[in-house]
């Protein structure tokens, strides 16, 4: 029997089979973090299909959560040195040779997926995204800036893995994008990486009043008050009891906006490409 997925082939049935998965993890990540004391709450659209639709939300293809510098350090400790196991494991630049994300995912090892557009990741397997929420300049101007280097940072880490540049209608554009490429290339996703990481450690959490996870992508709106992320509360996430920011609507208004609204049809699709094989 053929245990090969493409979500982009047969959506519905391979959607929600990927979904039982992730839940899978999602619990997996929530009992580890109840028992260690480890802080973590529900970000992005995970956060969204909590509130409005009290799960996923219905064409969302992954799950992603967000923890306090210290709490992420804490756990990939914790997964690094009890709780990895035969099934589940965190993925991370520390433990795997060519991971290249600046974020860990816990993966089932009974899965194996193929990202498209990416490299290889040899022990990738359906995952659970973990962002971590890092401390942030003290004024505006330099907060700005901040997330301006990042971008910049992560752009070029991305670039340094693509295989050719992306396509602009601009020549002008086109031109300086292949200026870019052609030097992400050069120096490699390694020396990138380097950079976010060593970039991020100007600014302890606990000494900050402002925090973001500034490798998610969404740049200048994620820059919020750290107090946004001080309390949380349980919620309900499909059948799974999770966390999330007591101040979720400052959260997710900073984000999203009018989040409770429900985008055009033409824009209810899964975000990612790639193939799937269930090892068992």
């Amino acid at each position: 029997m053929d245990n090969t997925s493409t979500l982009t082939t047969n959506p519905n049935n391979e959607l929600e089979k990927l979904k039982k998965t992730e839940l899978a993890i999602f619990k997996f990540i929530d009992d580890i973090c109840r028992k260690e004391n480890i802080t973590y709450m529900a970000a992005g659209g995970t956060l969204i299909g909590c509130i409005r639709h009290k799960g996923f939300i219905p064409w969302d293809d992954d799950i992603d959560l967000m923890l306090p510098r210290p709490d992420f350090e804490k756990f990939l400790e914790v997964m690094e040195t009890t709780y990895g196991n035969e099934r589940y494991k965190c993925l991370s630049d520390r433990t795997v040779k060519d991971y290249f994300y600046p974020f860990a995912k816990v993966v089932d090892t009974k899965t194996y997926l193929v990202e498209q557009g990416y490299p290889l990741i040899q022990e990738l397997g359906v995952y659970v995204d973990l962002f971590p929420l890092d401390g942030l300049p003290g004024t505006q101007l330099m907060r700005n800036l901040y997330v301006t280097v990042f971008h910049f940072y992560i752009t070029e880490l991305f670039n340094s893995l693509a295989e050719c540049p992306l396509d602009s209608t601009s020549p002008l554009f086109a031109f300086l994008k292949r200026i870019t490429y052609r030097h992400a290339r050069k120096k490699g996703w390694q020396y990138w990486l380097r950079k976010i990481e060593n970039k991020r450690k100007h600014h302890a959490y606990q000494e900050c009043k402002m925090a973001g996870c500034v490798v998610s992508g969404y740049g200048k709106r994620e820059l919020l008050d750290k107090k946004v992320f001080s309390s949380q509360i349980d919620w309900h996430f499909e059948s799974l009891i999770v966390r999330i920011p007591k101040e979720y609507d400052i959260y997710l208004r900073s984000l999203y906006g009018d989040y409770m609204q429900l985008p055009p049809i033409e824009k209810r699709t899964n975000k990612h490409e790639f193939t799937v094989e269930y090892l068992e």
